[in-house]
């Protein structure tokens, strides 16, 4: 009889201190790490998101739970339902391990990246648990992991393009030679670049090797502006955000395509970009791949919140004097105050042609397949254990 008070003392010694080392000791040494297998894609491909833990001491898991939140645009396949919740801007998921001694595993979610964007990896809770079953430790572990998602492209043939200026000049201009005597400022050295046109005053002032930029005897360059707004009326929230999505779409597939012919291709909207930045989104005309991806970078982090007027973004171009732009305006209206702007730039020695945005064309190029985004082959999460 004087047995049962020893051995009740001892199981409660022994709990305890088991408690008191998972407390301590629990979540020492284990790690988790995120990252996506791109960091780049346009949006209806596919993407890998790449989860590794591990419990890298002496010290048995019993179980860690593993808690974290993922956008709505990115839809994860494989995952049971009992596992995630579903929100309105977030799904939130949570997954259960069990982690012998020195023991690393890597899971890799199938995912479908549905929304133009770019995503983060929001913060992650680890909590484990003790030999007992009971809640012992918990950390947050914040991953610093990004994925950008282009806007998807379209074909140039379902866009209601003009039929002239910047599209039946192109091809004389992409043959028409720097005229020597005109200088246009300098720009970074590319490869193939005479020496001799080198700057090196400029060169010393960037850093960077520098040469001499020529003008060319057509010097003309496409300006794409995008409209946010659905009619004059609106305010800052955009109210048709279907249509306007399209129109990012029209406006990612005519850079990349103009881009692709050599162009100079410049980017302007009056969206919000971030609360910090400048009133309008503007982006000067460039070539080359690289400038490719900064506008639809640019495009991928557009909100749907209107940052001013059209009209004004157009003035802006019209009070600083450009001239010999080719502008292509794209927006669901053609206001008073918006076909006044077009005609300042126009008497400027601008041309501006229009792009429509309309329900019609919009429902016709989904219903055409340019939003299958549903048909991507879908696979299950893997999951790899190994101890070292």
């Amino acid at each position: 009889m004087t047995v049962i008070p020893w051995l009740l003392a001892l199981a409660l010694g022994i709990s305890l201190l088991q408690a008191l080392a998972y407390r301590r000791y629990g979540l020492r040494a284990v790690s988790h790490r995120r990252h996506y297998s791109e960091t780049v894609v346009y949006a209806g491909d596919p993407v890998d998101l790449v989860e590794e833990i591990e419990n890298a001491k002496w010290l048995p898991l019993p179980w860690l739970q593993v808690e974290s939140m993922f956008p709505v645009g990115l839809r994860f396949h494989g995952l049971r339902d009992e596992d995630i919740v579903q929100g309105q801007a977030h799904v939130f998921h949570q997954s259960l391990f069990s982690l012998p001694p020195y023991t690393r595993i890597i899971r890799r979610h199938h995912i479908t990246c549905l929304q133009r964007g770019v995503y983060g990896l929001q913060e992650t809770t680890l909590t484990c648990g003790n030999l007992l079953g009971a809640t012992a430790a918990f950390i947050t572990v914040e991953p610093k992991a990004r994925l950008i998602v282009y806007p998807a492209l379209l074909s140039l043939d379902d866009l209601p393009l003009p039929s002239h200026s910047w599209q039946g000049d192109l091809s004389v201009r992409r043959w028409t030679l720097p005229d020597p005597f005109t200088q246009a400022g300098t720009r970074e050295y590319e490869s193939g670049d005479p020496l001799h046109q080198i700057n090196w005053k400029a060169t010393a002032r960037s850093g960077r090797l520098q040469v001499q930029k020529r003008d060319y005897t057509a010097d003309r360059h496409l300006q794409i502006c995008l409209n946010v707004e659905v009619s004059e009326q609106m305010w800052e929230a955009v109210t048709d955000p279907d249509l306007i999505e399209y129109g990012i779409r029209c406006a990612a597939t005519i850079a990349q395509w103009s881009l692709a012919q050599g162009l100079e291709t410049g980017f302007s909207c009056n969206a919000w970009i971030a609360d910090d930045e400048p009133r309008f989104v503007k982006s000067s005309a460039q070539t080359g791949d690289s400038h490719l991806d900064t506008l639809l970078t640019l495009m991928a982090r557009l909100r749907m919140r209107c940052n001013g007027s059209f009209h004004s973004l157009l003035e802006e171009d019209a009070e600083e004097g450009v001239t010999k732009r080719d502008y292509l305006l794209i927006s669901a209206h053609q206001g008073a105050r918006l076909q006044a702007a077009a005609a300042h730039l126009r008497e400027l020695g601008n041309s501006v042609e229009w792009l429509p945005l309309n329900r019609d064309v919009w429902t016709t190029v989904r219903d055409g397949g340019g939003f299958a985004i549903e048909s991507v082959t879908t696979h299950s999460s893997s999951v790899v254990v190994g101890q070292h």
